[in-house]
C-alpha cells in the first residue's frame, strides 16, 4: 500500500496547479481519446501478428497465445471503443516508465527514481501529457511480470513448477496489485 500511497503522491504532484507549461493540466479532449484509441488498436495489431510468428512454445505459452488470438476482436473492440467514451478529467505529465525496477526500497517507504520515460520513444512522446493511469497499468503489468519471472526461474533450476507454487505466485501478484490499488 506505501507504494500506491506514493503513487498517488506523484500524480498529484505532477497534477499541482502551475503556470509553467511544460507541466500545467491540460483537459481531456476527444482528440486525445480517438488517438489513444488508434495507438492501442495499432499495438494490438502489431502484438498479434508477432504472436502469430512464435515456434517452439510450452503448452502453457500456446494456451496463453491461442486464448489471446481468439480475442483479437474483442480486444480491438474494446480499444476502438475508448473513441467513443465523454471525456472527463485532466491529463498531466507522467512517470512513463513506471515499474518495481523504478522503486527503490528505503526502510519502510519508497522512492521513485528515473524519470526519463520510456528510452524507446522520443523526447517529445516522453514529454507528452497523458492519462496517470498508464503509470498505474505500468506497474501492475510489473507485478505479473515478476510472478512470471519467478515462475521460469523456478522452472529453470528444478526443471518443473508444482501447482502450488504456480498458485503462490499468482496470488501474490494478486495481493500485491489489490494493495497498490486501494
Amino acid at each position: 500500500d506505501t507504494l500506491g500511497r506514493r503513487t498517488a503522491e506523484l500524480h498529484a504532484a505532477f497534477a499541482f496547479p502551475t503556470d509553467i507549461p511544460a507541466f500545467a493540466t491540460k483537459p481531456l479532449r476527444a482528440a486525445d481519446l480517438k488517438a489513444w484509441s488508434k495507438a492501442v488498436a495499432g499495438e494490438i495489431k502489431q502484438q498479434i501478428s508477432m504472436l502469430r510468428t512464435l515456434k517452439k512454445l510450452t503448452p502453457e505459452a500456446e494456451q496463453v497465445r491461442e486464448a489471446v488470438l481468439e480475442a483479437r476482436d474483442e480486444l480491438l473492440s474494446q480499444a476502438k471503443a475508448v473513441a467513443e467514451l465523454t471525456p472527463d478529467g485532466g491529463i498531466s505529465r507522467i512517470h512513463g516508465d513506471y515499474h518495481l525496477g523504478q522503486v527503490l526500497i528505503n526502510k519502510d517507504d519508497v522512492s521513485i527514481i528515473d524519470f526519463e520515460g520510456e528510452p524507446q520513444r522520443s523526447l517529445d512522446e516522453r514529454r507528452e501529457k497523458t492519462s496517470p493511469l498508464r503509470d498505474v497499468a505500468g506497474m501492475l503489468r510489473s507485478f505479473d511480470y515478476l510472478a512470471w519471472a519467478a515462475l521460469d526461474r523456478r522452472q529453470a533450476v528444478a526443471g518443473e513448477i508444482a501447482e502450488d507454487e504456480r498458485l503462490r505466485a499468482f496470488a501474490w501478484r494478486d495481493q500485491a496489485s489489490e494493495a497498490f490499488l486501494a
